[in-house]
């Protein structure tokens, strides 16, 4: 592909370099944060369509080596209880995966359960806590009674016997 030479051609460093200005820059830097910003599960969903891409190539990179049989090959015995050993141990280590997968998957059910039990003893706590600030406001109006209860019957005996006694 030909370009123009005629046309002038100006780099962003040039631009930058020849047109220094802080709003400029801050601008600049808004618009590329703002970009990360929408595009964030874009980029997320990138990366993690490339790592799956490469996951599987080497999926079945594996399982190619797996189902090679050894037996047409030509080689000798030595060579072939090498190649036998090695895909065992593959086999043994992708068993290895498997098992840690099972105990992480394992493990963070138990930890969901966990936060769940933990959640449902504060909310017990706080409903206790808030039960017993009743009992002691109703205990404290209990007492406030009684004893203007006491007060008002003395007051009543003691004012009837004065009254008498007059």
């Amino acid at each position: 592909m030909e370009y123009d030479e005629e046309k002038d051609f100006v780099s962003s460093v040039d631009f930058i370099e020849t047109n220094p200005s802080r709003e400029k820059d801050q601008e600049l830097i808004e618009h590329i944060l703002n970009y990360f910003k929408e595009n964030e599960h874009y980029i997320e969903w990138r990366k993690e369509n490339i790592l799956n891409q490469f996951t599987n190539q080497i999926l079945d990179a594996s399982d190619y080596f797996d189902f090679v049989n050894i037996q047409a090959l030509p080689i000798d015995e030595e060579i072939k209880n090498f190649i036998d050993s090695i895909l065992e141990e593959n086999d043994t280590a992708r068993e290895g995966m498997e098992q840690l997968t099972d105990q992480v998957s394992e493990s963070q059910t138990e930890s969901l359960r966990l936060q769940n039990e933990l959640k449902e003893a504060k909310e017990k706590l706080a409903n206790a806590i808030e039960l017993n600030k009743q009992l002691v406001k109703e205990k404290w109006y209990q007492k406030l009674f009684r004893s203007f209860s006491d007060y008002k019957y003395k007051y009543e005996i003691e004012g009837g016997q004065n009254k008498t006694q007059k």
